[in-house]
């Protein structure tokens, strides 16, 4: 879908839609597991991973008080990621003439953004919750899978701008990028993988989200960071680094087994330029 937004190649469309239309089928089929609405993840055997989402370390998923969720759990990024397919298989039906399939993808678009605002907005908190668990209660953690929100326009305006300041304030951003979580979670560690270290594809994606919705002082100093960041590897961004808050004339914390260099990691710098 994006790459048909730059480029109107609708042959590449033609000779790829069988495949689209079976991805959308395993994700109203098999991915919204209860029904429910919303694209979802349960590990069915024991050596299978607990978590599934991009940050898919045992501990990276996790409830205020820092208790583990029951599954069938529904990560916000994710839903927002179904959103972006929808509206884009959408665009590219139209172009191919199949107006009713475009139609209900649209369709379908629109309901699961009115129900991913009503069921993951955290008012008091200013920002998405991270995941509902099997129960459908959210994780009310403050978190970088908020920022993936705002990447396709899952977000209504009012709240994007509020989860851009969320995630741009010094409980997330580290001065050398956003944390994977707040320093105010229960699991917060500024070492750890996935609970308050920075990975630089991660920040890039939300700062992608936020130059989505005008937040353009925050993009500036971001990309600024980062690029100091890359400064600092002697220009090889690595695979993630530590989170700790930046201080004056100190370089960001290498994580020790970090890939250096890693594909992501170098590809968040263009998404940054764009």
């Amino acid at each position: 879908g994006e790459y048909f937004r730059r480029t109107s190649d609708l042959e590449l469309v033609r000779a790829l839609w069988a495949n689209a239309l079976r991805a959308r089928e395993w994700v109203d089929r098999y991915g919204d597991v209860d029904g429910e609405g919303f694209v979802e993840y349960s590990r069915m055997g024991r050596e299978g991973l607990i978590n599934q989402g991009w940050k898919d370390s045992h501990d990276a998923i996790f409830h205020a008080d820092g208790s583990d969720l029951e599954p069938p759990v529904a990560l916000c990024e994710v839903q927002a990621y179904v959103y972006g397919a929808k509206c884009h298989a959408s665009r590219m039906a139209d172009a191919l003439g199949h107006s009713e399939v475009a139609a209900l993808l649209a369709q379908q678009a629109g309901v699961l953004r009115a129900r991913f605002e009503e069921t993951f907005w955290l008012e008091d908190l200013s920002v998405y919750a991270m995941a509902l668990d099997g129960a459908k209660r959210p994780c009310r953690v403050v978190s970088s899978n908020a920022g993936h929100t705002l990447l396709t326009g899952i977000a209504s305006p009012e709240r994007a701008r509020r989860v851009a300041r969320t995630l741009t304030a010094p409980a997330c951003s580290s001065g050398w990028g956003i944390r994977t979580v707040s320093r105010d979670a229960a699991r917060y560690n500024p070492m750890s993988y996935h609970n308050g270290s920075i990975w630089p594809h991660d920040t890039a994606l939300c700062v992608a989200g936020i130059a989505r919705y005008g937040e353009r002082r925050g993009v500036i100093r971001m990309l600024s960071e980062m690029f100091e960041t890359a400064v600092t590897f002697e220009m090889r961004l690595p695979e993630l680094f530590c989170g700790f808050s930046r201080s004056p004339g100190e370089p960001p914390v290498a994580y020790p087994v970090a890939c250096l260099p890693q594909a992501w990691a170098a590809g968040s710098i263009f998404m940054l330029l764009q």
